[in-house]
């Protein structure tokens, strides 16, 4: 009996919402099963090539590591050269290509990504094992894109446009921004709510304003020179959710105005450098909407715990006693290496 299954009727935002959720390679199986199906992964408005899809190629092809790297980039190559329609979405994880593979390969992904952004994508996610390539310009000029997420690349930052007009999450993972080149230039992202820079170098290279921020997070970014952040965010006024290593504090832009941090996490914490605990103290006084303050002690005063513990109570409770902020409803947590330790109320 030849007939449509019941799935293969469904409207197509459904039927491509379902497939989304599907491994690639298996709906590669659907295509080879169903004549019905079997042009469906060239429709798809989600694409996943993720840790997932490269291990499919890494059973079936385990004599060969070239062999393996070569078809599944083939596969990737041929979805995106025949793909039909609009392209939502794109995962392309190359963490294990290694970097012989990845510089070799350049050309093709710049292809790819330029395919991409003249499909109407909103979402990139684009991971790397090393810092071997260069992110080409054409990510940066797509006007559709919302969110992006890059990691072990390198960034241009004078190759950014004046404004990203729709882009609402922005997250640099080990990314490195060039320092050659001309002077940078402020970038304009007005509808940007997520910024998160995470072990990347020379971040202070990339000003950005971003008026509508409600979550900053920089973290790891220990070599970076900070001198910049004023420019890096030009508001901070706006922002909800702040999550900082203790060592920025003193580089934090002077707010004047009460800041509408709601939750504020601070890494790497130490008593013994006043002016970044001055910094702390005089941050918790702008902030009269402060919920929740995580606080991760750093290494060396793990062994003073039971002190630090006590020591942080009376210390924020001495300097923020008496200041005219709303502080009933903060909540105060102390966290050690990776698990909270106790909750206080105040």
């Amino acid at each position: 009996m030849a007939g449509r299954d019941r799935i293969s009727q469904l409207p197509e935002d459904i039927l491509d919402h379902i497939l989304g959720l599907v491994p690639i390679q298996d709906i590669a199986k659907f295509a080879v099963l169903s004549t019905i199906w079997r042009d469906i992964w060239f429709t798809l408005t989600q694409l996943c090539f993720d840790s997932q899809f490269f291990s499919y190629f890494d059973k079936k092809y385990q004599s060969s590591r070239y062999v393996m790297k070569s078809s599944a980039l083939y596969v990737i190559n041929k979805v995106l050269l025949q793909h039909k329609g609009t392209i939502r979405k794109i995962v392309i994880d190359l963490t294990n290509m290694g970097v012989l593979t990845i510089k070799s390969r350049s050309f093709d992904f710049d292809q790819w990504l330029g395919l991409v952004t003249r499909k109407g994508v909103e979402e990139v996610n684009l991971y790397f094992g090393h810092k071997a390539y260069r992110l080409p310009h054409c990510i940066f000029s797509c006007s559709t894109l919302k969110s992006l997420h890059l990691r072990h690349i390198n960034v241009q930052p004078w190759d950014l446009p004046d404004t990203l007009p729709n882009l609402t999450s922005l997250y640099f993972e080990d990314v490195e921004f060039d320092l050659m080149g001309p002077p940078y230039k402020v970038v304009d992202v007005p509808l940007l709510k997520k910024l998160l820079f995470k072990r990347c170098k020379y971040v202070s290279q990339s000003n950005i304003t971003a008026r509508n921020l409600c979550t900053l997070k920089i973290k790891g970014c220990f070599y970076s020179k900070f001198c910049n952040l004023p420019t890096l965010v030009r508001d901070l006024v706006f922002v909800r959710n702040l999550d900082l290593d203790y060592h920025f504090l003193k580089v934090l832009p002077p707010q004047t105005a009460a800041m509408n941090v709601e939750s504020l996490k601070l890494s790497n914490f130490r008593f013994q450098d006043n002016g970044r605990t001055s910094a702390f103290v005089r941050l918790l006084r702008i902030c009269p909407k402060l919920q929740s303050l995580g606080v991760r002690l750093s290494v060396i005063f793990i062994i003073y715990c039971r002190i630090l513990i006590v020591s942080i109570i009376f210390y924020v409770w001495f300097n923020l006693y008496g200041v005219p902020l709303t502080i009933n409803n903060v909540l105060l947590y102390v966290k050690l290496n990776h698990f909270f330790f106790s909750v206080f109320h105040f």
